[in-house]
């Protein structure tokens, strides 16, 4: 996105992969981070196999960091395209 960026990280002591959402709250506004903040509270209510997991938060007054379970399959809209 415009604020915000996702990029693979490894854990070098379990070897697990995990998506890290990186948000620049500065540039995303207020009322994006209050979406943002939605959507970890939800996250972290929800336990379901087809929902992507959200470990941890990492917050700093310019950064939001959200370490993610990977989808390695990519973005479901990707998966959609692909299958036709």
């Amino acid at each position: 996105g415009s604020f915000g960026m996702v990029i693979e990280a490894t854990d070098k002591e379990t070897d697990t992969k995990w998506a890290i959402k990186k948000v620049n709250k500065e540039k995303a506004g207020s009322s994006a981070v209050k979406l943002l903040e939605r959507e970890v509270n939800i996250l972290k209510s929800v336990k379901h196999e087809h929902i992507i997991h959200l470990e941890q938060v990492f917050e700093t007054p310019k950064k939001m960091y959200l370490v993610m379970e990977l989808c390695e399959d990519g973005e479901l809209k990707e998966i959609l395209d692909r299958k036709g």
